[in-house]
């Protein structure tokens, strides 16, 4: 065999290692997505204490198998690259396009695997409720976006903000979330604000943006797994939402978003006082 033919071999193993894995992670997460839509049952129906059960031990089988999928993730990348070097300017424009597709899958792929691994610590994972300042859980989340907060040049305030009983690294990817989608769906120079205001038993946490808003017949939908309203433009699995509402309901509080097409958004979430 050739060295060209030999090289069109690889990348075409390669390529069907890739569609083997996109299988695997799919079945994954439908798997995550279907054990997440279970509502938690009451503590006193047997039948709804199995299933809820049943719902745990998907999770954890989903989390178990997020952790295999990673390492042949790894090699493939690796893969890729090292034929990419080792072939230098002897690869044709075929087999390059090809090699490039299989980056970009598997890199997609990775972050996917990241983002079902993170939704099922928020569904399921341990937590340690304390005396959290949500002060600091915001300059947290700020300092982690900066980069992206400086590219931009967004302007975001607040509100003075209250301390809370939770989980500060739960909470502080609820911030990070709605931030990052302030920034992501922005018309030009994103501005962003961040409030509180304590209602009867609990806070009510909002995050205002105006960006390009979210039409009203999919404000439900978008805290579901893996739902997406927008095209490839904008980055991103649709699972940052559902995140957030499952580490916000794990707290007793609820979420939901204010919002029009063209008129930014607002999105509110509520932890107890």
């Amino acid at each position: 065999m050739s060295p060209r033919a030999n090289q069109s071999s690889e990348v075409r193993e390669l390529r069907e290692r890739v569609s083997r894995l996109q299988e695997e992670i799919l079945r994954l997460s439908q798997s995550v997505a279907s054990a997440g839509s279970e509502p938690s049952p009451p503590q006193t129906d047997p039948n709804l204490l199995a299933l809820e059960r049943s719902n745990r031990d998907l999770q954890e089988f989903a989390f178990a198998i997020s952790h295999d999928l990673q390492e042949p993730l790894r090699s493939i990348l690796s893969l890729s690259e090292l034929l990419r070097r080792r072939c230098g300017d002897r690869i044709d424009a075929g087999d390059l396009e090809l090699l490039d597709q299989i980056t970009r899958s598997a890199a997609g792929m990775r972050r996917l695997i990241e983002d079902l691994l993170r939704y099922s610590q928020a569904a399921h994972g341990a937590t340690q409720f304390v005396t959290v300042d949500m002060n600091g859980v915001l300059q947290w989340v700020l300092s982690n976006l900066s980069s992206s907060i400086e590219s931009a040049g967004a302007k975001i305030t607040s509100s003075p903000l209250p301390t809370v009983h939770g989980d500060f690294t739960s909470l502080a990817q609820v911030l990070q979330n709605l931030i990052s989608n302030a920034l992501r769906y922005s018309k030009g120079t994103p501005k962003i604000e961040i409030t509180a205001v304590s209602k009867d038993d609990h806070w009510i946490f909002s995050v205002r943006d105006e960006g390009i808003g979210i039409d009203p017949r999919y404000h439900a939908q978008i805290f579901g797994l893996f739902k997406r309203l927008h095209g490839p433009e904008h980055a991103g699995a649709g699972v940052g939402l559902a995140i957030a509402k499952r580490v916000v309901e794990r707290h007793g509080g609820e979420i939901w978003v204010d919002s029009e097409l063209g008129r930014g958004a607002t999105f509110h979430f509520t932890i107890p006082a």
